[in-house]
């Protein structure tokens, strides 16, 4: 039969060490004792202090060093109990505070915020990200960087923006980003670790918290469940914020494109100038729409708009307002955002509309943008103007292109 070995631990090693020089010294004094009984007086004194040190030495090994190793253990055992103690009461502070904030937050942009904020904190040593799902909710067409104390403007995801979290709306770890069935939009290199963490809004997925580290190395269990009840609190308040039904605020719906008319506009304006959060606005329209319904007929002309609210739709951010802002009028608002990634989004949407009329069998037409800070005026009325006169300069290039106000033309 195969005898099992059992490595021996250091400790054990040692104290076996020092029996055996215990019995060897003990054996060596009884040598001298027996020899000092026929000689002199020193060796009988010498033998003594060898029993003697050797008694301490077997004492030592015997009793002293367990003692000290268990105090040694329970102290090891009783720090990391603080380290433990410390890491929840801070987990629940940040909790406490961040529910706190999510309770007060005014919109949408402001929830998210603090979420991904509140992850940051978490995960100091994690790269955070808030990744913002299209109107369907099958991909994140937008990121925007978090820290504790920052928020990023949004960046257009290059690539796959596909993610796993929006899709199935739970949460989707994993210790190493190039599994297969990991997030498209998680191709790292090198490979890493992920968490992310979906919020919905009505049931329909807005955003996820997408969390990035090493590779192997993903938060704990209890820190992940805490985001996932941090991003429930996110989600209740923002079905709260927005409307139950469209006309909630005497909006006026465009039964053409389903989209809210001028008075959305202003009033998100106004909130926004209010609350001091800035944000860029776009006034875009289909190029010589008149005549294009001359041509192909106002039937024509009307699936035109539609497909061009459809564009707008699926292609900004779930947080952007849009609305139908006269005939053949749209103006898009982007909380948060500034002008050059607003003018990046309305290029996007300009490639949308070509995607679409390639299957939609209309005839073909464009659309020109103009595009304006808010801190190009210091009314409502004077941002649309701005961002007109930018459109204006659009159309006199020709069409079929975004114009960014320039700062001149605020004055």
């Amino acid at each position: 039969m195969d005898q099992l070995e059992h490595a021996a631990s250091p400790d054990a090693i040692a104290r076996s060490t020092v029996a055996g020089g215990v019995l060897v010294a003990l054996a060596t004094a009884g040598l001298v004792e027996c020899a000092a009984m026929g000689i002199a007086w020193p060796l009988r004194a010498i033998g003594a202090i060898l029993i003697g040190a050797a008694t301490i030495a077997l004492t030592r090994s015997t009793v002293t060093t367990p003692l000290q190793l268990a105090a040694s253990g329970e102290r090891l055992a009783a720090n990391e109990a603080l380290r433990t103690l410390s890491a929840e009461r801070r987990m629940g502070q940040l909790m406490s505070e961040s529910v706190s904030a999510i309770s007060f937050a005014i919109d949408e942009g402001e929830v998210l915020s603090i979420l991904g904020r509140a992850c940051a904190t978490f995960w100091p040593d994690r790269e955070t990200q808030l990744l913002l799902a299209s109107a369907d909710g099958s991909t994140a067409p937008w990121s925007v960087s978090l820290t504790a104390s920052h928020v990023g403007n949004p960046t257009p995801i290059e690539g796959d923006g596909r993610c796993r979290a929006l899709t199935t709306e739970r949460i989707i770890a994993h210790e190493h980003t190039d599994r297969l069935d990991a997030c498209p939009h998680l191709r790292l290199d090198p490979p890493g670790s992920s968490a992310c963490i979906p919020v919905l809004a009505a049931g329909v997925p807005l955003a996820a918290v997408c969390s990035t580290g090493p590779a192997g190395e993903l938060p704990s269990a209890s820190e992940i469940e805490a985001m996932r009840l941090l991003s429930s609190v996110a989600s209740d308040r923002l079905e709260i914020l927005k409307p139950s039904h469209p006309t909630a605020h005497g909006d006026i719906i465009d039964p053409l494109t389903n989209l809210p008319n001028h008075l959305t506009a202003h009033r998100e304006m106004k909130q926004l100038i209010g609350g001091l959060v800035p944000f860029s606005l776009a006034i875009c329209d289909v190029d010589a729409l008149g005549l294009y319904n001359d041509g192909n007929g106002a039937e024509a002309g009307d699936r035109a708009l539609q497909l061009f609210a459809a564009a707008l739709r699926d292609t900004l951010r779930p947080g952007d307002v849009l609305c139908r802002y006269g005939d053949d009028a749209f103006l898009a608002l982007f909380p948060r955002c500034s002008v050059l990634n607003a003018r990046a989004a309305m290029e996007r949407v300009r490639e949308s509309v070509v995607l679409d009329l390639s299957s939609a069998g209309l005839a073909p037409f464009t659309v020109s943008v103009g595009v304006a800070d808010s801190n190009q005026g210091t009314t409502i009325d004077e941002l649309i103007e701005t961002a007109g006169t930018a459109l204006e300069a659009a159309k006199r290039e020709g069409g079929n292109r975004v114009r960014v106000a320039s700062f001149d033309s605020a004055d």
